[in-house]
């Protein structure tokens, strides 16, 4: 997992700025990895799908993977048999 981000004084900042406060956004998610056709289209959706705080409601054309601080994995158009979590200290949340 490769993740752009900042520690000043303790404090670790994302590369994600929310252009209303000017800091990075801050929510519950770690990371989000969206799979799609075109690497521009998973650079917005992934951007965009942070902002959101998470996944969207109704139809989404992309697999997308919900990473939380709490260590918690939400799949989105993925099956759960089509991944593997290799660090035991990450779960599955509940559909």
């Amino acid at each position: 997992m490769a993740e752009r981000h900042l520690v000043a004084d303790g404090q670790t900042y994302h590369h994600i700025i929310d252009p209303e406060t000017g800091y990075p956004h801050d929510n519950e998610l770690a990371s989000v990895t969206v799979i799609s056709p075109e690497s521009i289209d998973g650079e917005i959706e992934t951007t965009r799908l942070f902002f959101n705080d998470g996944p969207i409601d109704g139809q989404y054309p992309f697999g997308a993977i919900f990473i939380y601080r709490d260590k918690s994995i939400q799949l989105v158009n993925i099956r759960p048999d089509d991944f593997k979590i290799t660090n035991p200290d990450f779960y599955l949340k509940e559909s």
